[in-house]
């Protein structure tokens, strides 16, 4: 007769066999992260600030921002030839900009408030230190918002780069091309509108064994739907670096995991019968 295994010895075969090691220091629940590359304004102090801005830190560890606790997972900001300007736009209510970042980032007007890009000038955010455990995933969502509604020429592609997965998540509407399953262009000239507010994100988010995965936004100047931009192309002088961005940990809930150790556990026992 064969022996009942308690569930803690299955769950703990299951996390070996299917999860891996998890990265040093990184908390062991779900968090959300965000990052506002100039200060939300006093909104939470619980968010992040880094930034390639002048006076500013370019890189560090991300927060929890419901209790502030140190996530264990690295931000760090890295720009090439972009240049720097005042001018932003805060989302409107119930677009998707709005509802996620809403009390986290702030899209006023300030000094260095906005990223412009042109050509071959990029702004990336680097997130490093993940879980590597193949059970756990992260979500990320991240916008920029010029504010001008004349600006309809002016996108920014949005490119996630050196993940082993993920699920494109992005606004739907016509200021969102899709240009591949890692890649995706949204209006930022405007993007303030109650139409608008427009966000590139993907879940389902694996960082690999590395642990790391990279986000990258640069100027856009492909087609366009004629019903933002009459010439059906974005071939305006500049796009706008992402400023505002949420990371979200994702692990299964317990019963999740009990499932997926019971299926672990019936895989040695069809092992040792072998």
């Amino acid at each position: 007769m064969m022996k009942t295994l308690p569930i803690q010895t299955l769950l703990a075969a299951g996390m070996i066999l299917a999860c891996g090691a998890s990265a040093p220091g990184d908390m062991d629940f779900p968090w959300v992260a965000f990052n506002d590359h100039l200060g939300n304004g006093g909104i939470n102090p619980n968010v992040t600030e880094y930034s390639t801005a002048a006076g500013e830190t370019s890189s560090g560890t991300l927060l929890d921002v419901a209790g502030g606790q140190e996530t264990g997972a690295t931000l760090t900001v890295s720009a090439s030839g972009v240049s720097w300007e005042g001018q932003q736009g805060n989302p409107s209510a119930g677009t998707d900009a709005h509802d996620i970042f809403d009390g986290f980032v702030d899209f006023d007007n300030g000094s260095d408030a906005s990223i412009a890009l042109a050509g071959a000038d990029h702004y990336t955010y680097t997130f490093s230190n993940l879980d590597t455990a193949d059970v756990v995933t992260y979500s990320f969502a991240g916008t920029a918002v010029r504010g001008s509604a004349t600006y309809t020429n002016r996108w920014t592609v949005v490119r996630l780069e050196d993940a082993d997965g993920s699920t494109p998540a992005h606004s739907s509407g016509d200021g969102v091309v899709i240009i591949s399953p890692t890649e995706a262009a949204i209006w930022v000239g405007s993007n303030h509108q109650a139409d608008q507010g427009f966000v590139a994100a993907w879940t389902d988010i694996d960082p690999g064994s590395d642990g790391d995965f990279t986000i990258v936004s640069q100027q856009y100047t492909g087609a366009v739907p004629v019903s933002v931009d009459a010439g059906g192309v974005a071939d305006g002088s500049k796009g706008y670096g992402v400023t505002g961005i949420r990371l979200e940990r994702v692990v299964p809930e317990p019963a999740t995991l009990a499932l997926l150790a019971l299926g672990s556990a019936g895989l040695l026992r069809r092992r040792r019968r072998a």
